[in-house]
């Protein structure tokens, strides 16, 4: 697990302190989930994703991008 937290680690200093729930936000990022599901309007909707990628140094801009659409596309967008 280089380059990322331990769950036990995100769930004392980061995940307890995540108390602001917005209603557009239909599924949330989490644990191994490194994407959401928001609504912009009221038929549509955007897959967002947010993950550091640490420890590479070759095929970034490729890696990069796999990275981004496999967890948009886990999340069924």
């Amino acid at each position: 697990m280089q380059g990322k937290l331990h769950p036990r680690l995100l769930a004392k200093y980061i995940f307890k302190r995540v108390g602001f729930r917005d209603p557009d936000v239909l599924i949330g990022p989490s644990y191994g989930e490194d994407a959401a599901i928001i609504k912009v309007e009221n038929t549509k909707l955007i897959a967002v994703h947010a993950d550091p990628i640490t420890g590479a140094v070759s095929n970034i801009g490729k890696l990069a991008v796999n990275i981004a659409c496999n967890d948009i596309a886990v999340r069924g967008a």
